[in-house]
This record gives C-alpha cells, sequence and structure tokens, in this order.
C-alpha cells in the first residue's frame, strides 16, 4: 500500500484515529501502527524498515507498557540487525513488553513443514530471545501462521518479558484462521485484567528439613492413633501434618528473603565490633552463632527459590539476586493459564470456568465410583508367605530411615490435598 492511499484509508475508515507508519522508510510501505486516541495514547520511541518501537498508556487504567511491531525481512545478516537494535531496547527497558510481528525465522524445526531449516536462523532467534530473557505469550489457534503450497512454518510470534505481573495484567495471544487476503494468519494481543488466584495451595519446601524441629513436629503427629484402613491413615497424617508445618513456616521461614538479608547485616556488624575489640570472649560466642544463622538462612533461601523455580543449574554466587527474582517470574509466568479453549470450542477467560473445564476433563478420564467389595484377608492366606523374622529384616534399620520414607511420601502427596 502506497502512503497517499493509506491516509485516504484513515480519512475515510477511521478519521479520528491517530496512526504512524514507516513508508518513508521502505518502498511499498510494509508497516503501519493504528490507534484510538480515546483509548490509550501511544508514543513513537523509535522506527525503522522492519520495526515501529512504542510506549502505550491505557487511558482508562493508567497503565504503561511497551511494544515493539516487527517485519523482519528475508535476508539473515539484515535480521541479524534488526535483533540488535531491538536488544538495545531492552537494556533500558523496565516496564512490561511485548514484541509481536512477522520474524520472518523460527526457534526449532517443529515450526515448519515441508521446508528447508537452516540452523543459524534457529539460533539466532533463539539468542535473540535469551538474551532478552523473553517467552512466547501463552496462545490460541493454530500452529503454523505462513502458508505457501504445501510450505507451513510458524513466522508470526508474540514476545512477552516477565513484567506483566507487576500490571497485574494477564497476556494472550490469539491467531485467527487465515484469509485470502494475506498468506500469513492475523494475531491478537489481548490484555486483562488477571484474576483472583485465591489461596495459595500448601506445599512442601525443603528448606524445612534443616530445621532442628522438624523431625519432632513429624513424630508428634506421626505417632497418632488413628483408626481405619493404611492410606487412610496415611492420608488423615498427612493431612494433620499441614497445620504444624504452616506454623513451622510462619514462626522460622516467613519472608526467607529479608531474614536471611537481616542475618549477614547482623553478622557483618558484630564482626566490626569484634575487629575493635577482638578479645571479648562473649562477642566471639555472639558472632559464632550468628554465623551460624546467618548461614542456616541463606541456605534456606537458595533452597526456597531453587525450588520455586524448579532450576537446578543454580550456582552460589546466584543467591538473592536479580537473576533468581527474574527466574522466579518467568515460572510465573509459564505457569499462567489467562486463557482455555472449552471442550464446547469457545474461549474462555475466566478463571471459576477454567477450574470447571480442568475438573470435567479429568473426572471423564477417572469416571465414577462404584461399589466395590470388601477384601477377603483369608485370601493372602492360600499363596506363599514370608517368615516373621523375614519380615523384620525388610523394615527400615532405624527410624531415622523411616522418617526420610516418609518425607518422600511429604512430597509426593500434600500438594495433592
Amino acid at each position: 500500500m502506497s502512503e497517499a492511499k493509506f491516509k485516504l484509508f484513515i480519512h475515510n475508515k477511521l478519521p479520528f484515529w491517530s496512526s504512524t507508519d514507516n513508508f518513508a522508510m521502505i518502498d511499498d510501505g510494509r508497516m503501519a501502527v493504528i490507534w484510538n486516541p480515546l483509548f490509550v495514547t501511544c508514543t513513537l520511541l523509535d522506527v525503522g524498515y522492519q520495526f515501529i518501537h512504542c510506549r502505550i498508556l491505557c487511558n482508562v487504567s493508567q497503565k504503561c507498557f511497551h511494544i515493539t511491531f516487527v517485519f523482519a525481512l528475508y535476508n539473515v545478516t539484515v535480521r541479524r540487525q534488526l535483533w540488535e537494535t531491538i536488544s538495545d531496547f531492552g537494556v533500558n527497558i523496565k516496564t512490561p513488553w511485548a514484541i509481536m510481528g512477522d520474524f520472518n525465522s523460527v526457534l526449532n524445526s517443529s515450526e515448519k513443514l515441508n521446508c528447508h531449516t537452516y540452523a543459524y536462523d534457529m539460533t539466532d532467534l533463539l539468542h535473540f530471545r535469551l538474551n532478552n530473557d523473553l517467552i512466547d505469550a501463552k496462545s490460541t489457534g493454530t500452529h503454523f501462521t505462513w502458508n505457501k503450497g504445501n510450505k507451513w512454518a510458524k513466522l508470526d510470534r508474540v514476545m512477552v518479558n516477565c513484567e506483566w505481573e507487576a500490571l497485574q495484567w494477564d497476556c494472550w495471544a490469539a491467531f485467527k484462521p487465515m484469509e485470502f487476503q494475506s498468506d500469513h494468519c492475523p494475531v491478537l494481543l489481548h490484555l486483562i485484567q488477571s484474576s483472583t488466584r485465591g489461596p495459595k495451595p500448601f506445599k512442601f519446601f525443603n528448606m524445612w528439613l534443616k530445621h532442628d524441629s522438624f523431625d519432632n513436629t513429624l513424630k508428634h503427629v506421626w505417632d497418632m492413633r488413628i483408626n481405619g484402613t493404611r492410606q487412610f491413615r496415611l492420608c488423615r497424617k498427612l493431612k494433620l501434618l499441614k497445620h504444624p508445618l504452616k506454623h513451622l513456616n510462619n514462626k522460622d521461614f516467613a519472608h526467607i528473603s529479608s531474614r536471611a538479608e537481616e542475618a549477614r547485616k547482623s553478622y557483618t556488624n558484630l564482626m566490626d565490633k569484634l575487629y575493635k575489640d577482638p578479645d571479648n570472649l562473649e562477642l566471639l560466642q555472639l558472632v559464632a552463632i550468628t554465623r551460624k544463622k546467618a548461614s542456616f538462612y541463606s541456605d534456606a533461601e537458595r533452597s526456597f527459590f531453587q525450588q520455586k523455580v524448579k532450576c537446578n543449574f543454580i550456582n552460589e554466587g546466584d543467591k538473592c539476586t536479580k537473576f533468581f527474582h527474574a527466574m522466579v517470574k518467568k515460572q510465573s509466568m509459564l505457569n499462567a493459564i489467562p486463557v482455555l479453549i472449552t471442550s464446547q470450542g469457545t474461549t474462555t477467560t475466566s478463571l471459576e470456568a477454567i477450574v470447571e473445564e480442568f475438573i470435567g476433563y479429568y473426572r471423564q478420564i477417572f469416571g465414577n465410583t462404584v461399589p466395590t467389595s470388601l477384601v477377603d484377608w483369608n485370601v493372602f492366606k492360600e499363596g506363599p508367605l514370608i517368615q516373621h523374622q523375614d519380615a523384620t529384616e525388610l523394615l527400615p534399620s532405624s527410624r531415622r530411615n523411616g522418617i526420610l520414607l516418609v518425607i518422600l511420601f511429604l512430597m509426593l502427596f500434600l500438594s495433592s490435598f
């Protein structure tokens, strides 16, 4: 479309809307951004022949975010210039950010069908995404977004950073069916208010295992006498453990990062005092205790974040750094389910509807309960039995082994109730 035709279109169809484009930079016009100034304020930050970079302010909610529209060219070298330019934008962006459009390359071979894939092409886009800490937005609709004959590819996508939680917005992309006017399918980026998540489910944290009172807390509940089947007794004891473990967490582990930082500062202050009075025996004792406490909370903090982001490559130097918190944000974005296509084929963003859809799906898989007959224990006597001495030898050699076995059950079952 020529620049004259585009302006005529805006004048006739959207007379009160605002627009910007990159027609002056490339022949035949490739990109244009149109917005309704009643609802949003769009500030043009930069424009090139492969991108338009803007800052958007929602006039209704007064929330602000950045968005970069891309139309990558076919040449690999030219595309690399695009990735470098956008990466420069990312250095200064601390707010929610979305990048969307035609990237003209794929991340892996599964995003192409009947097409040649080139490693260097995929590597460039992958490095761009990793270096800017971006993830693909959750999406609905078609997987392949471009078609030519029997060739298919996912050339269009929406990438987002992990700052959208700050706005309490969920963002997801809807890839619509392909129209005859283009060989690409259109995409809509939906921004909706985050649903109330409700109370957090109980989760067992490995850092509790290091606490001095953990074994006694576990033993107190596990020694309770409960009537019923073995499975019922196990489930009942696991449920009874929730309250004392929550109490232990609130008492000694709540706000673990603040506790760890406070312990580190206390140790530093005591060391300064000890430097001025090195022969103070009382101070020496206090330093030893504080050092042990600081080490305990530092290890607990690391264990907490390592488990929270399910990341095993965290090393000692990453404790309580921006890397930790970035990983937590990314994991939260990946775990979110802002939209779901129901069994009827409709799209819903309601948290209640999403929950009901999941429950209905698994209820259909597992089926309904049916009456069952009681176990006839006499049947077991008809088969081979082991001697009492052999059965005793199969038991754990110490109570500690038994406790460790219980811990394994805890980690498997507690989050399910």
